[in-house]
């Protein structure tokens, strides 16, 4: 899974009211799904 990555990064809205976040990583991805 080290191989994968993403071109530009992915932001994600948690919620309402939360601050964006910026994915980089497929890691940082399997963080925020779990």
């Amino acid at each position: 899974m080290d191989r994968l990555h993403f071109f530009t990064p992915v932001r994600i809205l948690p919620g309402q009211g939360q601050p964006v976040e910026e994915v980089d990583s497929v890691a940082e991805a399997m963080v925020f799904l779990r």
